[in-house]
């Protein structure tokens, strides 16, 4: 699945580590038949620009997805940084 793929790519930014930041991000996006990305953002911030920036980069690593079965599949997921995992 679509979140498989994000978890697989999920890194910790040391700041937020450091800092002892948490959060949920949720990031939408649409997702060609190609399997890219277009227009990729930020739809529910944690409250952090780090945690924010990071789930966007993690999204843009975890490329390609899967061919959705139409010619575009909108996609809202969250990606969660909690320290103890």
């Amino acid at each position: 699945t679509i979140k498989d793929i994000v978890k697989r790519n999920i890194y910790y930014p040391p700041l937020a580590r450091r800092a002892g930041m948490e959060g949920k991000v949720m990031v939408e996006m649409l997702i060609m038949k190609d399997g890219k990305l277009e227009d990729l953002r930020v739809s529910g911030t944690s409250g952090s620009t780090v945690l924010d920036n990071a789930a966007v980069r993690i999204i843009k690593r975890s490329q390609p997805f899967p061919s959705p079965p139409r010619d575009w599949l909108r996609v809202r997921i969250p990606v969660v940084f909690i320290l103890n995992e």
